[in-house]
């Protein structure tokens, strides 16, 4: 219970920045995330945009795309799902924290 499972294979170093960047989030975080996958980001070329991308899909039914530069960013998890409550009311959907700053997050409400 509370531990996430990582659901596909990661290449080694990336794998050790993930483990290396979870080792910092707050374990009531990580008790949020019920599956990791490795996810890198393509062009339509298919050159590579992101090789530390990975989709995280958490227990209150977000997704949540993060890269290992950003990790930290999901400290701010909770705060980051208050202000969409409290702008956009109960709603689930995709929380981008892979290319975003300190400041900012971008979210996308699922389709219906």
């Amino acid at each position: 219970l509370g531990v996430p499972t990582l659901l596909n294979y990661v290449p080694d170093d990336i794998y050790k920045d993930l483990i290396t960047g979870l080792s910092k989030i707050d374990n009531n975080i990580l008790s949020m995330i019920s599956e990791i996958e490795y996810s890198p980001s393509k062009a339509q070329d298919d050159s590579m945009i992101d090789d530390t991308r990975f989709l995280l899909r958490m227990n209150d039914k977000n997704t949540v795309y993060m890269n290992t530069i950003n990790i930290l960013q999901l400290n701010k998890y909770i705060e980051i799902c208050s202000a969409i409550i409290a702008t956009q009311g109960n709603t689930s959907g995709i929380i981008y924290l892979d290319s975003s700053t300190e400041e900012n997050y971008s979210f996308e409400a699922y389709k219906k």
